[in-house]
């Protein structure tokens, strides 16, 4: 019976083992006369859809797994049923690995208001500018702001000097940088604005073009 049991299991699942085997390999390969295909910049739909094709398969091997335990497992002597058993666990663990792993939406979002508010009350609180850039800072390696915010933190400064040094340290950090225009409102003389200009249109050449 136990080899009974073993050729059910093979004829029921061999399909569905080819089945895996050509979708990783349609995964993985292609034919020598097709352009090279960059899988890591496919499409996030084109990975649903062969994640959703896997996942469908490992969910119709453990369907018949389990519908050939409930089958037969009750003919079976008791010695020969823990080894189906435990034949059958395995083989669960095996599937399991079809299972491609879940996409995590990373969400970057601007520091909240309640902490921005404590952020400029740590800042105006300091007397000299310098310490005032150093909180900012500090601030700015764990959060991102938004351009209004930076405004507002440029506008804790009295000079143009102080106010560029504050943008260029938050830059990086800016999420809507489509609003780049209310920076340069930010500072008063042309020269001023210039440096700005030079700056964004640099970092916006040595970073974002690389992408």
């Amino acid at each position: 019976m136990k080899t009974n049991f073993s050729i059910l299991v093979f004829l029921l699942l061999f399909p569905l083992v080819m089945r895996v085997n050509a979708q990783a390999y349609e995964h993985n390969n292609q034919r020598n006369d097709e352009p090279k295909k960059d899988y890591n910049n496919e499409t996030p739909e084109r990975r649903r859809d062969k994640s959703y094709n896997i996942e469908k398969t490992a969910d119709e091997i453990i369907d018949r797994l389990k519908k050939l335990e409930q089958t037969y497992s009750y003919k079976l002597r008791s010695r020969e049923k823990e080894d189906i058993h435990y034949q059958i666990d395995e083989i669960m663990k095996l599937v399991d690995r079809l299972y491609p792993p879940k996409e995590v939406e990373i969400l970057i979002r601007p520091i909240s208001e309640p902490n921005f508010r404590e952020l400029m009350n740590a800042v105006s609180s300091e007397p000299f500018d310098k310490n005032k850039r150093q909180v900012i800072a500090t601030s700015s390696e764990f959060n991102f702001f938004m351009t209004d915010q930076v405004v507002s933190l440029a506008a804790l400064f009295s000079f143009d000097e102080g106010k560029i040094e504050v943008i260029k340290i938050l830059y990086p950090k800016i999420l809507d940088r489509d609003k780049n225009y209310l920076l340069y409102k930010c500072v008063t003389f042309p020269r001023s604005k210039q440096d700005l200009e030079d700056f964004i249109g640099n970092y916006k050449r040595d970073h974002e073009e690389k992408r």
